[in-house]
């Protein structure tokens, strides 16, 4: 009996939010056929909602140029705000 209640609350996945994607963002763009070490970094330079006004692909910009991507192969960066602008952490340690 305890497995169907476990069973019962992985459903937990459609009921959590997560923050959503914004321009400027940087992310991590998976990609299945490389290495996690491999992968690329970018900056998410425009949003792309769908017909029910959710974002679900967005445009990044790469060093290898702009791509489209769904937002479920982007992993977000952590960023801090500092004077009202989006820094990452590497620039904020550069910065101390």
């Amino acid at each position: 009996m305890n497995i169907l209640t476990s069973i019962n609350n992985i459903d937990f996945k459609w009921t959590t939010s997560t923050p959503p994607i914004n321009i400027d963002d940087m992310v991590v763009v998976v990609d299945n056929q490389s290495p996690p070490l491999a992968w690329r970094l970018g900056r998410v330079v425009e949003l792309l909602p769908g017909s029910d006004g959710h974002v679900r692909v967005v445009r990044v910009l790469t060093r290898a140029g702009t791509i489209t991507r769904p937002v479920v192969k982007l992993v977000p960066l952590p960023s801090v705000i500092i004077n009202n602008k989006y820094t990452s952490e590497r620039t904020l340690c550069a910065m101390a």
